[in-house]
């Protein structure tokens, strides 16, 4: 049999056992080639700022060149001196510091990317001004609301593997609050130039390139050439991530697939006895925590007892089939009896990196801390902040450090990295046996 027999007969065999792709995004949902910059405008009598006439009725400006007017952030160490911590220490002459007698004039929001952490950094010195850099550099977008008119503020940044987007409220009550998303690259676009869609609901939000994904009381997604938003399902949500042309989320303790408009969604996932506290998309990859526990006067009577909590993942899919879920290991998440309703406190889970940082109140020391897991081989370390010190947020984890934000004894808030290697190794509790209601 000749060389090019076998190879075609490889080939052959090649595409029968190569598992199909997830269905690819149609053309309606990809953006065009090139974004035609909309018409900007100098800020009369100030050229360091373009006008956005786009987002009326907010007032707004884009930085003609962002590392000239962006917060640029230095790190220093640890007062503390811990290994391997730095930290973002307050400024004296700040106008919090006049004001408060002490913290920092920005607020920061993270994200990982392809690239590595991305951060917003919305500073409130002057006025609201957010600014898009990466971790250790110059930022590529400051966009800042002017707020004469007092109506528009951020809300919220996210973070996709190559693009990011903000989402600015239109008023100053959430009650009544509509939405403007920008989206666009990880760098200075003509995309940043306009809004990638409105709503008049404000609600959590995730997406795909300029393809936006919004969650509240139904599962919507955009068009990223029209901005007009389709309704894909009717059902409250915490979260919801496009997967091809579906958008996976969790409702009731499922993950779910929308494939159609109107049409009953996929049930990727339901475990039981379980409960399943939220869904993150993270690298291609879903990440959940699992509450296993019991009914406290029989299946299905009284409430939730929650008897440890797991960390899970899975391959991002919309397809039944494919959903490969595999627990990657149990967490040290204590609970003391009837608090919370049966659930443990639990911050919400970080992801970047092959690592997942999740935060809580540790209840034998009555403190916070961090547990950063490794999703590969699910070890386990764990971070405290210092004395009369509380974990508020994390804001970021890596594969070489984890970021939070952290309220000191003092009441002030500040932010700090802290190296992976230089936590202490927890070693995670053994599975729990479950337990089984009592016979009436």
């Amino acid at each position: 049999m000749t060389r090019a027999r076998l190879a075609t007969l490889a080939s052959l065999a090649l595409a029968c056992t190569a598992p199909e792709p997830t269905a690819q995004v149609p053309d309606w949902l990809r953006p065009a080639a090139d974004v035609p910059p909309a018409p900007l405008s100098q800020k009369p009598g100030d050229p360091q700022w373009l006008t956005l006439s786009s987002i009326a009725p907010c007032d707004a400006y884009l930085a003609a060149a962002p590392a000239a007017v962006g917060r640029i952030l230095e790190w220093q160490t640890c007062p503390e001196g811990q290994p391997g911590c730095r930290a973002l220490l307050p400024e004296p002459d700040s106008q919090r510091a006049q004001l408060f007698g002490g913290g920092l004039d920005y607020t920061l929001h993270a994200g990982w990317t392809a690239s590595g952490v991305q951060l917003a950094i919305v500073d409130h010195s002057e006025r609201e001004k957010i600014a898009l850099a990466p971790l250790d550099g110059p930022p590529y977008l400051v966009l800042d609301l002017a707020n004469f008119k007092g109506r528009c503020h951020f809300l919220r940044a996210d973070f996709a593997e190559a693009s990011a987007s903000l989402t600015l409220t239109e008023s100053d009550g959430p009650a009544d609050s509509a939405a403007i998303f920008f989206a666009g690259p990880l760098h200075a676009d003509p995309a940043w130039h306009t809004p990638a869609a409105r709503h008049d609901r404000v609600g959590r939000v995730s997406l795909s390139g300029r393809s936006l994904v919004l969650a509240d009381d139904a599962i919507r997604r955009s068009d990223p050439k029209t901005a007009v938003f389709t309704e894909l399902a009717r059902t409250d949500s915490c979260c919801a991530y496009a997967v091809g042309t579906s958008v996976v989320f969790l409702s009731r303790g499922q993950i779910l697939a929308a494939v159609t408009p109107g049409a009953a969604p996929l049930v990727l996932h339901q475990p039981e006895p379980a409960t399943i506290h939220e869904l993150h998309m993270v690298g291609g990859a879903f990440y959940w925590t699992r509450g296993v526990g019991h009914w406290t006067r029989g299946v299905g009577q009284g409430p939730w007892q929650i008897d440890h909590v797991e960390l899970w993942t899975a391959p991002a899919t919309d397809e039944p089939a494919r959903f490969a879920a595999r627990k990657i290991t149990d967490l040290d998440l204590q609970q003391t009896p009837g608090q919370h309703g049966g659930r443990v406190a639990v911050g919400s889970l970080v992801i970047g990196g092959g690592k997942v940082a999740v935060s809580h109140h540790h209840e034998p020391t009555d403190s916070s801390r961090v547990i950063v897991v490794d999703v590969a081989s699910g070890a386990q370390r764990v971070w405290q902040p210092g004395p009369g010190a509380g974990v508020s947020r994390v804001v970021f984890v890596s594969p070489e450090e984890l970021a939070a934000e952290v309220r000191g004894s003092d009441n002030h808030e500040t932010y700090k990295r802290i190296r992976h290697d230089t936590l202490p190794v927890l070693a995670p509790p053994s599975a729990r046996p479950q337990h089984q209601p009592k016979p009436k």
